[in-house]
């Protein structure tokens, strides 16, 4: 099994960018992390950062409480930290096997596509609580892992690379916001979250005062399948459905990329926040 993956940073119309982006490729396993910081430009981007070396450097497979019991314990010794919180959205694939799983806590979201034939399962589970290396200079950066092999509702058909099957957009990871708890209350869309008026209104994060309830999901990949994690300053200009569009004509995962980072520009100009994400796609 082969994993195809780039990455995108951007400080948008921040002077520095506030998203922590960090990767881990090897034979066994990739993982990849972002965290967006909050409470100032220079605390949020140095939150953002520490919150993203503490998941790369755990081995547990729930980290994000131990990383806001870390974050906790340095706000008491820092008072430029006390009001410092960050998002966060990590997940694990292991080239061998496929095996996905992926945990997140605030508005940076993980979504899963999938393909898959008429009437066939792929057994995708998901939890959660209760219902941003940062490049400024925004180059897409690109790698590959080649190793042995040992919800959504959008869907379309093959792919550009010849691919049967319906390709799906099969999971998109809850938000601990104000417009996803007007989504749950039945006053917006999925799609409309983006245009709520309090969307970026945190319920919950790293570094606050509760203990945070992470939202966690797991899934066996296949050959055209693929994964995108990203911070809420790309999603907010990329629509779900566009995500899967672009997905299905692109032929490789940079130029998936690429075509959703058009959409994005056309419409925010790179003048909001910061913005940053990392696409996998399992090659055959």
């Amino acid at each position: 099994m082969r994993l195809d993956f780039a990455q995108y940073a951007h400080s948008g119309g921040m002077q520095t960018g506030l998203d922590a982006v960090r990767l881990l490729a090897d034979d066994d396993r990739f993982m990849a992390v972002i965290c967006d910081g909050l409470g100032g430009v220079d605390t949020g981007e140095s939150v953002a950062a520490f919150c993203a070396d503490e998941i790369i450097g755990t081995n547990a497979s729930s980290p994000l409480p131990l990383v806001h019991q870390a974050l906790r314990a340095r706000q008491q010794n820092e008072p430029a930290w006390a009001t410092a919180r960050s998002t966060a959205a990590a997940l694990a694939l292991s080239p061998k096997t496929g095996a996905l799983s992926w945990t997140t806590i605030g508005d940076t979201r993980v979504y899963l596509f999938q393909r898959r034939n008429e009437g066939e399962g792929r057994g995708v589970g998901a939890t959660g609580g209760a219902d941003r290396g940062v490049g400024a200079t925004g180059a897409v950066e690109t790698g590959a892992i080649e190793a042995d092999n040992a919800g959504g509702g959008h869907r379309m058909g093959g792919d550009q690379n010849g691919r049967t099957g319906l390709l799906e957009l099969v999971a998109i990871s809850p938000d601990d916001s104000a417009g996803y708890a007007a989504y749950l209350r039945g006053e917006t869309d999925h799609e409309g979250i983006r245009l709520f008026d309090a969307r970026d209104t945190l319920t919950a994060s790293l570094g606050g005062e509760r203990e945070p309830l992470p939202h966690t999901g797991t899934a066996q990949l296949g050959p055209g399948d693929a994964v995108l994690v990203c911070s809420d300053g790309f999603w907010e200009y990329v629509f779900d459905v566009e995500m899967l569009a672009d997905l299905t004509k692109a032929t490789g995962t940079e130029e998936w990329l690429r075509l959703m980072l058009l959409r994005l520009t056309q419409r925010s100009y790179l003048a909001g926040d910061a913005l940053s994400a990392v696409a996998c796609r399992v090659v055959e």
